[in-house]
């Protein structure tokens, strides 16, 4: 049982995962604070239906005791159609075109309301609900529509458990998002029928708060807390002395940078079934 997250997936495109620069949680020293993830998306030039947005992803990874940073050599460019109504916006990321049947092409999109005061475009954007539209193919049959209100209400589940905000300043483009970490945690690793976690293991887990969840040993007795950021880090924290606190940084700036200490995998290990 290795730490997997089911964050919003789907649904997220461009404005959600550009994997740039987050801006909290990262580094070394006193371990990885858990707040809201912040990605910088990247610039963009608005032509009044469209946002064409550049960024350029960096990777950080230690191999060793050695911080190895990729700049990604040549920026993406992605076209954005939206439709722009006071204060609800609606963006379309291209990469959510799904084709549903043969010659049919759905595109899904997010609807987002203003939070506060904002000018045009600029300020802040809660993702409130999910839409679609056809991109070509003509009419929907039954069965597409069936497809395409699945997806809207898997969608809107997902969302429910979530906080999604979109901030556009007058040169950039900003994606937050706030997640229920723990509970995801335990879908991705404990219910999920692929990774059946409770046959595997003598553990019994728990969510203990929005971001935690402690792993007890049914044989062992171990008590493992996990503390899951929404930007992925991770802090590791046990009940036996001498099993010091370890972080696990998803974008680090230092090295070593191991994804799970020594202990976790022997404790693991010890209440295997």
């Amino acid at each position: 049982m290795r730490v997997d997250f089911r964050f919003l997936v789907g649904l997220v495109g461009i404005l959600a995962f550009a994997d740039c620069n987050s801006s909290s949680g990262t580094g070394g020293g006193g371990g990885p604070a858990v707040t809201p993830d912040q990605q910088y998306v990247g610039t963009y030039m608005d032509d009044g239906s469209n946002l064409i947005v550049t960024s350029q992803d960096t990777s950080r990874r230690c191999e060793g005791n050695t911080l190895v940073v990729t700049p990604d050599p040549t920026p993406s460019v992605d076209t954005i159609p939206y439709t722009f109504n006071g204060n609800t916006l609606t963006a379309f990321p291209p990469d959510f075109v799904d084709s549903i049947s043969p010659g049919v092409l759905v595109g899904y999109g997010l609807v987002m309301t203003r939070v506060g005061s904002g000018n045009g475009l600029q300020g802040s954007w809660q993702v409130t609900d999910f839409t679609y539209r056809v991109v070509s193919g003509g009419s929907l049959s039954a069965q597409d529509q069936i497809t395409v209100n699945a997806t809207l209400v898997q969608e809107r589940s997902d969302l429910s458990a979530n906080s999604w905000t979109v901030q556009i300043t007058a040169t950039g483009i900003f994606s937050t998002r706030d997640a229920g970490t723990a509970q995801d945690f335990l879908d991705g690793n404990w219910y999920s029928p692929s990774l059946p976690d409770p046959l595997i293991y003598n553990i019994t887990a728990v969510a203990t708060g929005k971001y935690t969840v402690q792993l007890t040993g049914g044989t062992s007795g171990e008590v493992v807390t996990l503390t899951l950021s929404p930007n992925k880090d991770v802090a590791y924290s046990s009940s036996v002395t001498g099993n010091t606190v370890h972080y696990y940084y998803h974008d680090p700036r230092s090295c070593p940078n191991a994804d799970q200490p020594d202990w976790y995998t022997q404790f693991l290990a010890a209440n295997l079934n």
